[in-house]
């Protein structure tokens, strides 16, 4: 087969939850995040979910959620539902998108011997996408609560970031670099004043990492702001401020790595409810369009930002070894090769140095030869996914 590749404008696209009431279960729904264009309407057999346990796996392009009694993973283009093993992770997941892996801060009780509760503890836990295997890599103790959502994750250093609070100290920022040989945390007092933190959000391109709160000077008005968090000293200062915006819809906030936008669900004070996109590069605020009114647990599409800063990824590729491509470096047409047959059709997406999407095409011959004389020169990433979510991601550069 020959394809014949074109290139494709970029955009935020946002994915969230759907509970539709009538049927009695969740769908998950991926749209344009200003016009608010539907791309994706995947239902599922989900009768609920658990707040702030939604994280989308930027690499893959899965979105995860936990039901009650196990976890959801959906996939788009084809749109796939897969039902998971029951785990811990809920409250502040978060994901590296450098190799794949969720982590999650989960409050804990701490029992006397008698059974009756003695104090709190925080467990961290890591689960893998790949081997669906969850891990408790060690425990947070002194700490009297986390702010629900309030969590992101720097996957530049995989340095995990959460607002907690700490008996003696107060709101504290926590700090677990996920990465080394051995666990440990840190923290630092948040100097919050009369500013009511709310949401985490950081910037895999510019290395920084955002507060979205509410300033309380003039209550009963509550203006939202976005601030720049220190991670050093626990500083904040202002980057965004929103005197109009008035009301926050918790779970709804999320951030676009390639255009530097934070996007959170926010109303007027007349009651206008819209999803905000702030660029904090311009300084500028959009307001966008909500397909339904009632969705929930937003995540930003990260995934060809992923792809074009961070490669393939970090774990194992379970596909990588099947396909073969030749010639690469290649001036007119790529050979795809399958090395081993495959149990229904694979999905292959070739995507650009700057995240955008330039073809998408269903392979389910053993050789496929892909026309790229219309490409400009430079490294492309050719992703493949195939049955049941496994998927490659291969570097393809074009002379």
């Amino acid at each position: 087969m020959l394809f014949s590749c074109s290139a494709a404008t970029a955009q935020i696209k946002l994915i969230g939850l759907n509970y539709d009431a009538g049927l009695g279960r969740i769908d998950v729904t991926r749209w344009d995040a200003l016009a608010g264009t539907v791309l994706n309407a995947v239902p599922t057999t989900a009768n609920g979910a658990v707040a702030g346990s939604a994280v989308h796996d930027a690499y893959s392009g899965r979105y995860y959620f936990r039901a009650p009694g196990n976890l959801v993973s959906v996939g788009f283009s084809p749109d796939t539902v897969h039902t998971l093993s029951l785990v811990q992770l809920a409250t502040s997941a978060e994901i590296d998108m450098a190799n794949g892996k969720i982590f999650a801060a989960q409050p804990e009780a701490v029992l006397d011997t008698n059974g009756a509760v003695i104090g709190s503890t925080l467990a961290f836990l890591e689960y893998n996408i790949l081997s669906g295997i969850e891990t408790v890599v060690g425990y947070i103790a002194g700490n009297e609560g986390i702010l629900l959502d309030a969590s992101s994750y720097d996957s530049n250093t995989g340095t995990y970031y959460f607002l907690g609070i700490d008996s003696t100290l107060g709101l504290c920022l926590y700090s677990v670099p996920t990465r080394a040989a051995l666990f440990s945390s840190s923290k630092v007092a948040v100097n919050a004043g009369n500013l009511s933190l709310l949401e985490l959000e950081y910037d895999n391109q510019n290395d920084i990492l955002y507060a979205l709160l509410f300033e309380d000077t003039n209550l009963p008005q509550r203006n939202l702001q976005v601030h720049v968090l220190d991670r050093l000293t626990g500083n904040l200062s202002l980057e965004g401020d929103f005197a109009t915006l008035e009301t926050y819809v918790s779970g709804s906030s999320c951030f676009d790595n390639a255009t530097g936008s934070y996007v959170f669900q926010a109303g007027d004070s007349l009651g206008n409810f819209a999803a905000r996109i702030y660029n904090t590069l311009t300084n500028t605020l959009a307001s966008g369009n909500l397909p339904f009114g009632n969705l929930s647990e937003f995540q930003c599409d990260n995934t060809a930002f992923a792809l074009a800063k961070y490669g393939a990824v970090a774990v194992e590729n379970p596909l990588v070894a099947s396909i073969s491509l030749s010639p690469n470096p290649v001036g007119d047409k790529l050979h795809i090769r399958l090395l081993e047959q495959h149990a229904g059709p694979m999905t292959m997406e070739m995507i650009d140095a700057q995240g955008r999407l330039v073809r998408q095409w269903m392979v389910s011959s053993m050789e496929t030869v892909v026309d790229v004389q219309t490409l400009l020169p430079g490294t492309y990433w050719l992703r493949a996914t195939g049955p049941a979510g496994r998927m490659s991601t291969m570097k393809v550069v074009v002379q």
